[in-house]
């Protein structure tokens, strides 16, 4: 079987989900520990677990609702930094050439004309990109793959 290859040119959206799925990826436990810790202050502020009384059952209630509201918020600053630093050098969102085959998938950098790479093939798990616009080695015509909506 013939490997199937994809070029992907990245936008700001690919680039956010990326960073999101690196986020996860990397830090679960980190993510799960702070949900826990969020619903057990809930439990204690909400008074439904334990006793305690005014006004600190209040900062427990809010560091609840505030651990919970920003879950993701490191990767959201990381993805919006790195665009910005994409966009102030100038020379637009790079390319990344995947390659999928029997020994396995694999990942090169492009730079934004598609000339000279930037790193060495990468093997890698893969991810899921809400939206990305790919070209397929074998006719060159861009088609547009979306993620469904759940």
């Amino acid at each position: 079987m013939s490997p199937i290859m994809l070029e992907v040119q990245h936008t700001p959206q690919t680039i956010s989900s990326l960073s999101y799925v690196q986020y996860s990826a990397t830090h679960g436990l980190k993510k799960c520990v702070q949900v826990i810790t969020a619903v057990v202050c809930l439990l204690l502020g909400t008074r439904l677990v334990g006793s305690i009384e005014p006004p600190f059952n209040y900062l427990f209630s809010a560091y609840g609702c505030f651990a919970i509201l920003f879950l993701n918020l490191p990767a959201k600053w990381r993805s919006e930094k790195i665009i910005r630093q994409i966009q102030a050098s100038k020379r637009g969102f790079p390319r990344s050439v995947f390659r999928f085959g029997e020994d396995g998938f694999h990942v090169k950098t492009k730079g934004v004309k598609g000339k000279g790479d930037f790193s060495p093939t990468a093997t890698a798990t893969g991810f899921w990109s809400t939206t990305a616009v790919c070209t397929t080695s074998s006719t060159g015509k861009p088609h547009s793959y979306s993620r469904p909506k759940a």
